[in-house]
Parts: C-alpha cells; structure tokens; sequence
C-alpha cells in the first residue's frame, strides 16, 4: 500500500492536522462537538466509537480516514501526540470536574443535595445540555450557576467550586432563600412608598394614588423575573471583577514604564530584569497551551 494519501486526503503533519481538525468542526453547535469530542475520546482511548449514532449521509474527510485506515493500538498509539487526541481527552477529562447535578425536591426546606455526574449522564450531556436538576429534562434557556460543593472522597472532606446548569423554573428553586429574601424587600419598599404617598394634601394623595395603582403591577415580579435579577446582578459582578483585574494589570504596566523611567545607574539592572521576564519558560508555555484549550472550550463550558 502507498504511504501516500490521495492528493485531497493529504494532511500536513502537525499544524495541518490541528487546522483540519478546526475546520471539520466548524458550523457545528456547542452539542454537536460535545457528540463528537466524546466520540473521539472513546475511539482514542476505550476502542469503542458508538457512543452516539452518527447520522447518516453527513461524512466529513476527517471521519472517512478515520473509519478507512485503521491501526493496531500499541502503548505507542495511547501518547497524546495529535491534536485531536490531546483536545479529545483533555475535553473528557474536563467533563467530571466541571459540572454537578443537584436533587431540588425539598428546595423549600433550603435542602439542596448535590452530586457528582456518571459516566452516562456526561456522555448525554445531563448537567452540561440538559438541566442539572436530578428530576429534570429541560434544555432551554439554561444558565450556569457557581455552587460550593462540599463532598467526601476517601474519608477525606472536599470543597470544590462546580457549575450547576439550570432552566429558569429550576433556577428558581436553587435560589428561593435568596429570592424571598428579595420579595421582602420589595415588599417593605412598597410601604415605604405607600407610606410617602399617603403625605400631603388630599388632592396631591388622589393624584399620587392614581399613579400607584397604574404602577402597582410593575412590582408584582413573577419568579422568573426574580432570576432574570439574580443572573443581572451575576453578570454584573463577573464584569466588576474583570475590570478590577484589567486595572490591577495596567498599574503594574505604569509602575514597570515608571521604573525605566529611573535614573541611568538603574537602567542596566532594570533592563536585565525586563530581558529576563521576556524569556519563555515551560511554565508559561504550558500556560499558554491551557489558554487554548480554554479558548477553544469556551462555549462548551458556558
């Protein structure tokens, strides 16, 4: 057999093969290269490739070499030398870490369990596509929630600082001692007003009043509404938190442009010491690898 692809099959090594496996998985939504990152993994590294059902008729080149020239595994072929092997089993490994799955039935009584997913629900995308409440099957308008989960492992208690995906109604549950605690607070500045509207003279009360039972819906929040405020205030405080850090990083920039600003007995030592930052070290190519799985796995760990 010729060592040589056909001409539309060759792949150059390295970069091309990272390129192609990029292109291969563009246009795809976030499940569809969640179906796929788990397919590679199980063919890379478990010999198996039915994990899901690949439709039919949608073959890219990628999955005709894939399926036409096998090999046989050595230790050799379980290194992570290509591309798609290191994001396959980078993204699996990701997976059990990531996401929990919570148990809400006596959310009222502000009883929340939480846990661990299994293999088969990782695979299915339980807790990642599809609500993470244990008793629920939605898959719309999910949104990430960062919960402290205390767990046991070993004898040995644990912390850790997970995601939990919910659907709005879901949501609610998670975050009914906090919204109630919202609904009374509403509630007190309701009589604030009411109490403020009720001063005056009769005339300005009558037009006041008028004024309050026109309004009088706009605080009747619905539930959801109560987490549409809760995912705001979120959001809001993830910004806050990466400006504080883009601030952070341009006052060590000015401090460092001040220092070179020094007067010239420092400017030797002080340029040694910018040279020698410049230098790439392992650590910080590592850091940069981790940054591209990162970025490549951004949507998928929304």
């Amino acid at each position: 057999m010729n060592d040589s692809l056909p001409g539309h099959f060759r792949i150059p090594i390295r970069v091309g093969i990272q390129n192609s496996f990029h292109n291969n998985l563009k246009g795809l939504d976030a499940y569809s290269r969640h179906k796929k990152l788990i397919n590679d993994y199980f063919l890379y590294y478990n010999q198996t490739n039915n994990k899901f059902k690949k439709e039919e008729n949608v073959q890219t080149e990628y999955d005709i070499l894939k399926k036409e020239f096998k090999f046989i595994r050595t230790e050799k072929d379980n290194d992570d030398s290509t591309w798609e092997k290191r994001i396959a089993k980078k993204y699996y490994d990701k997976l059990y870490k990531e996401y929990c799955l919570a148990n809400l039935k006596y959310y009222k009584e502000d009883k929340i369990a939480l846990r661990w997913r299994i293999e088969r629900e990782l695979i299915s995308g339980k807790g990642q596509f599809i609500c993470g409440n244990v008793d629920c099957t939605e898959t719309e308008n999910l949104h990430s929630w960062e919960v402290n989960f205390a767990y046991k492992e070993d004898n040995e208690k644990k912390n850790a600082l997970v995601k939990l995906r919910l659907c709005p109604k879901c949501s609610y549950k998670l975050n009914y001692k906090k919204i109630k605690q919202l609904k009374r607070e509403e509630k007190k500045r309701r009589k604030h007003k009411h109490i403020s509207d009720n001063r005056g003279s009769d005339s300005d009360r009558h037009s006041r009043k008028r004024k309050h039972h026109s309004t009088e819906t706009e605080y009747k929040y619905e539930n959801i509404d109560y987490v549409k405020q809760l995912i705001d205030e979120q959001g809001k405080e993830k910004k806050k938190v990466k400006f504080n850090n883009e601030s952070s990083n341009n006052c060590s920039e000015k401090t460092e442009i001040e220092n070179i600003n020094k007067s010239e007995d420092d400017y030797r030592t002080i340029a040694s010491e910018i040279w020698s930052k410049s230098l790439p070290k392992e650590d910080d190519e590592e850091k940069t690898k981790e940054e591209e799985y990162d970025e490549y796995f951004a949507d998928l760990f929304s």
